[in-house]
Protein backbone atom coordinates (compact mmCIF):
# COMPACT_ATOMS: atom_id res chain seq x y z
CA UNK A 1 0.00 0.00 0.00
CA UNK A 2 3.21 2.46 0.84
CA UNK A 3 4.29 2.26 -2.67
CA UNK A 4 0.54 2.53 -4.32
CA UNK A 5 0.17 5.41 -1.58
CA UNK A 6 3.67 7.17 -3.06
CA UNK A 7 2.67 7.25 -6.90
CA UNK A 8 -0.62 8.62 -6.24
CA UNK A 9 1.23 11.47 -4.19
CA UNK A 10 3.68 11.66 -7.02
CA UNK A 11 0.62 12.03 -9.55
CA UNK A 12 -0.95 14.83 -7.71
CA UNK A 13 2.36 16.16 -7.26
CA UNK A 14 2.86 16.19 -10.84
CA UNK A 15 -1.32 17.62 -11.20
CA UNK A 16 -0.49 20.76 -9.10
CA UNK A 17 2.32 21.80 -11.12
CA UNK A 18 0.33 22.07 -14.16
CA UNK A 19 -0.90 25.72 -13.70
CA UNK A 20 -1.43 27.14 -17.33
CA UNK A 21 -3.89 25.77 -20.15
CA UNK A 22 -1.86 24.27 -22.43
CA UNK A 23 0.76 23.00 -19.96
CA UNK A 24 1.65 18.70 -20.58
CA UNK A 25 2.61 16.36 -18.11
CA UNK A 26 5.57 13.61 -18.82
CA UNK A 27 7.75 11.28 -17.13
CA UNK A 28 10.70 12.77 -16.69
CA UNK A 29 14.39 10.96 -15.77
CA UNK A 30 13.14 10.14 -12.10
CA UNK A 31 9.69 11.88 -11.14
CA UNK A 32 6.86 13.31 -13.40
CA UNK A 33 7.16 17.00 -14.64
CA UNK A 34 5.85 19.96 -16.08
CA UNK A 35 5.96 20.64 -19.91
CA UNK A 36 5.16 24.95 -20.44
CA UNK A 37 3.15 25.21 -23.16
CA UNK A 38 4.19 26.37 -26.55
CA UNK A 39 3.85 28.89 -28.95
CA UNK A 40 1.30 29.38 -31.80
CA UNK A 41 2.33 27.18 -34.96
CA UNK A 42 4.85 24.74 -32.60
CA UNK A 43 5.66 21.48 -33.23
CA UNK A 44 6.17 19.26 -29.97
CA UNK A 45 8.96 17.09 -30.94
CA UNK A 46 11.15 14.15 -28.79
CA UNK A 47 14.49 16.30 -27.93
CA UNK A 48 18.20 14.53 -27.92
CA UNK A 49 17.93 13.85 -24.04
CA UNK A 50 14.53 11.84 -24.22
CA UNK A 51 12.89 15.03 -23.08
CA UNK A 52 9.83 16.55 -25.07
CA UNK A 53 9.99 19.93 -26.51
CA UNK A 54 7.98 22.44 -28.40
CA UNK A 55 9.56 23.65 -31.73
CA UNK A 56 9.44 26.37 -34.05
CA UNK A 57 9.49 24.44 -37.56
CA UNK A 58 10.28 26.52 -40.85
CA UNK A 59 8.15 27.66 -43.37
CA UNK A 60 8.81 24.27 -45.73
CA UNK A 61 7.23 25.96 -48.48
CA UNK A 62 8.51 29.06 -50.34
CA UNK A 63 6.89 32.13 -51.36
CA UNK A 64 4.01 31.10 -54.03
CA UNK A 65 5.94 33.55 -57.08
CA UNK A 66 4.61 33.90 -60.31
CA UNK A 67 1.34 31.69 -61.51
CA UNK A 68 2.70 28.64 -63.05
CA UNK A 69 5.61 28.13 -61.03
CA UNK A 70 6.94 24.63 -60.05
CA UNK A 71 8.42 23.89 -57.34
CA UNK A 72 11.84 22.39 -57.25
CA UNK A 73 14.70 21.44 -54.88
CA UNK A 74 18.14 23.13 -54.54
CA UNK A 75 19.67 20.34 -52.83
CA UNK A 76 19.05 22.24 -49.73
CA UNK A 77 15.84 24.31 -49.81
CA UNK A 78 12.74 24.84 -51.75
CA UNK A 79 12.24 27.08 -54.43
CA UNK A 80 9.50 28.28 -56.77
CA UNK A 81 10.63 28.48 -59.87
CA UNK A 82 9.52 28.84 -63.72
CA UNK A 83 9.35 25.42 -65.67
CA UNK A 84 11.64 24.30 -67.91
CA UNK A 85 10.68 24.51 -71.31
CA UNK A 86 9.01 21.73 -72.55
CA UNK A 87 9.18 22.17 -76.37
CA UNK A 88 10.33 23.91 -79.87
CA UNK A 89 10.12 27.95 -79.32
CA UNK A 90 9.44 29.94 -82.66
CA UNK A 91 12.75 32.15 -83.02
CA UNK A 92 10.82 35.23 -84.72
CA UNK A 93 7.41 35.39 -87.12
CA UNK A 94 8.26 33.51 -90.49
CA UNK A 95 10.50 35.37 -92.82
CA UNK A 96 9.54 36.59 -96.56
CA UNK A 97 11.70 34.87 -99.03
CA UNK A 98 10.65 37.45 -101.64
CA UNK A 99 13.96 39.57 -102.02
CA UNK A 100 17.83 39.71 -100.93
CA UNK A 101 20.44 36.89 -101.52
CA UNK A 102 20.95 36.00 -97.57
CA UNK A 103 18.30 35.67 -95.14
CA UNK A 104 19.71 36.48 -91.84
CA UNK A 105 19.01 35.09 -88.24
CA UNK A 106 20.59 36.56 -85.25
CA UNK A 107 20.21 35.83 -81.62
CA UNK A 108 19.84 32.94 -81.34
CA UNK A 109 19.83 31.66 -77.06
CA UNK A 110 23.13 30.03 -75.82
CA UNK A 111 22.07 26.55 -74.86
CA UNK A 112 19.94 25.92 -78.17
CA UNK A 113 20.43 22.11 -79.30
CA UNK A 114 18.82 21.72 -82.46
CA UNK A 115 17.43 24.02 -84.99
CA UNK A 116 14.83 23.40 -87.81
CA UNK A 117 14.14 25.92 -90.66
CA UNK A 118 10.91 25.42 -92.31
CA UNK A 119 11.16 26.02 -96.28
CA UNK A 120 7.29 27.11 -97.84
CA UNK A 121 7.26 27.70 -101.43
CA UNK A 122 10.97 28.96 -101.56
CA UNK A 123 12.17 29.79 -104.52
CA UNK A 124 15.57 32.08 -106.10
CA UNK A 125 15.74 34.40 -109.63
CA UNK A 126 17.72 32.19 -111.41
CA UNK A 127 18.48 28.52 -112.23
CA UNK A 128 21.26 26.64 -111.20
CA UNK A 129 22.40 28.04 -108.07
CA UNK A 130 22.52 25.56 -104.84
CA UNK A 131 20.63 26.68 -101.18
CA UNK A 132 22.99 26.38 -98.50
CA UNK A 133 23.15 27.48 -94.58
CA UNK A 134 25.52 28.40 -92.49
CA UNK A 135 26.10 28.85 -89.24
CA UNK A 136 27.71 31.33 -86.72
CA UNK A 137 29.06 32.16 -83.25
CA UNK A 138 29.30 36.04 -82.02
CA UNK A 139 33.03 36.24 -84.14
CA UNK A 140 30.52 36.06 -87.35
CA UNK A 141 29.54 33.49 -89.76
CA UNK A 142 31.99 29.67 -89.98
CA UNK A 143 32.52 29.59 -93.69
CA UNK A 144 34.76 26.89 -93.68
CA UNK A 145 35.07 22.93 -92.27
CA UNK A 146 31.73 21.52 -93.43
CA UNK A 147 31.49 18.65 -94.81
CA UNK A 148 28.35 18.40 -96.41
CA UNK A 149 26.05 16.99 -99.35
CA UNK A 150 22.77 16.83 -101.21
CA UNK A 151 21.56 14.31 -103.51
CA UNK A 152 18.26 15.07 -106.00
CA UNK A 153 16.24 12.52 -107.40
CA UNK A 154 13.76 13.28 -110.51
CA UNK A 155 11.15 11.10 -112.24
CA UNK A 156 12.94 10.90 -115.56
CA UNK A 157 16.87 11.25 -115.10
CA UNK A 158 19.69 9.51 -112.91
CA UNK A 159 20.29 11.13 -109.66
CA UNK A 160 22.38 13.78 -109.30
CA UNK A 161 24.43 15.17 -106.06
CA UNK A 162 26.22 18.27 -104.97
CA UNK A 163 29.23 18.58 -102.04
CA UNK A 164 30.31 21.49 -99.89
CA UNK A 165 32.91 22.27 -97.66
CA UNK A 166 32.21 26.24 -96.59
CA UNK A 167 28.20 25.54 -95.73
CA UNK A 168 25.17 23.13 -94.91
CA UNK A 169 23.90 22.24 -98.53
CA UNK A 170 20.24 22.58 -98.38
CA UNK A 171 19.39 21.80 -102.07
CA UNK A 172 21.41 21.36 -105.88
CA UNK A 173 21.05 23.29 -108.24
CA UNK A 174 17.49 24.13 -109.61
CA UNK A 175 16.71 23.66 -113.01
CA UNK A 176 13.99 25.85 -113.52
CA UNK A 177 14.25 29.60 -112.13
CA UNK A 178 10.02 28.87 -111.46
CA UNK A 179 10.83 25.81 -109.54
CA UNK A 180 9.96 26.36 -105.46
CA UNK A 181 11.23 24.49 -102.61
CA UNK A 182 9.15 22.75 -99.42
CA UNK A 183 9.98 20.84 -96.71
CA UNK A 184 13.02 21.15 -93.75
CA UNK A 185 16.23 21.29 -92.10
CA UNK A 186 17.81 20.25 -89.23
CA UNK A 187 20.34 21.23 -87.50
CA UNK A 188 21.14 19.49 -83.79
CA UNK A 189 24.83 19.58 -81.88
CA UNK A 190 26.72 17.25 -80.55
CA UNK A 191 27.48 16.03 -77.21
CA UNK A 192 31.41 16.53 -77.75
CA UNK A 193 33.80 17.44 -74.96
CA UNK A 194 36.01 20.48 -76.09
CA UNK A 195 33.91 21.64 -79.51
CA UNK A 196 31.28 22.67 -80.86
CA UNK A 197 29.83 20.18 -83.27
CA UNK A 198 26.79 20.41 -85.79
CA UNK A 199 25.65 17.78 -87.27
CA UNK A 200 22.61 18.72 -90.37
CA UNK A 201 19.66 16.36 -92.14
CA UNK A 202 17.31 17.86 -94.61
CA UNK A 203 14.21 16.40 -96.82
CA UNK A 204 12.98 19.05 -99.53
CA UNK A 205 10.83 18.50 -102.32
CA UNK A 206 10.81 20.70 -105.56
CA UNK A 207 8.23 21.54 -108.35
CA UNK A 208 6.45 18.34 -109.14
CA UNK A 209 8.85 15.68 -109.46
CA UNK A 210 12.30 16.66 -107.85
CA UNK A 211 13.48 15.73 -104.41
CA UNK A 212 16.47 16.29 -102.55
CA UNK A 213 17.96 14.91 -99.23
CA UNK A 214 21.35 14.83 -97.22
CA UNK A 215 23.25 15.64 -94.85
CA UNK A 216 26.46 16.60 -93.16
CA UNK A 217 28.47 17.84 -90.11
CA UNK A 218 31.03 20.45 -88.93
CA UNK A 219 33.58 18.87 -86.23
CA UNK A 220 33.96 22.48 -84.18
CA UNK A 221 31.95 25.71 -85.02
CA UNK A 222 34.85 27.22 -82.80
CA UNK A 223 32.03 29.05 -80.12
CA UNK A 224 28.29 28.59 -79.69
CA UNK A 225 26.05 28.83 -82.46
CA UNK A 226 24.59 32.36 -82.21
CA UNK A 227 23.46 32.76 -85.88
CA UNK A 228 22.95 31.29 -88.72
CA UNK A 229 22.11 32.75 -92.60
CA UNK A 230 20.67 30.96 -95.67
CA UNK A 231 21.95 31.96 -98.79
CA UNK A 232 21.01 31.54 -102.57
CA UNK A 233 24.43 31.23 -103.92
CA UNK A 234 24.78 35.03 -104.54
CA UNK A 235 21.11 34.57 -106.56
CA UNK A 236 17.91 36.79 -104.79
CA UNK A 237 15.01 34.83 -103.53
CA UNK A 238 11.98 35.39 -105.03
CA UNK A 239 9.51 33.64 -103.41
CA UNK A 240 8.12 31.72 -100.42
CA UNK A 241 8.69 32.29 -96.68
CA UNK A 242 10.84 30.12 -93.86
CA UNK A 243 10.54 29.23 -90.31
CA UNK A 244 13.41 29.04 -87.69
CA UNK A 245 12.42 27.03 -84.37
CA UNK A 246 14.46 26.00 -82.00
CA UNK A 247 15.10 23.55 -78.50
Amino acid sequence: MANKKASVDTVRTGIEEITTQGDLLYRGASDLERLPKGTSGQTLTMGSSNEPEWVTVADELPTAGSSGNVLTSTGSAWASTAPASSGFTVLGAKIATTSGANVDVTGIPAGVTMVVIGFMGVSLASAGVSLNVQLGTASGLVGSGYMSGTARTRASNHPESWDSTSAFLVAGHSSSNSFTWNGSMILTKMDTTGTDAWVSSHSMYMHTSEETYGGGSIADLGGTLTQLRLRGGGIAFDAGHVNFTYL
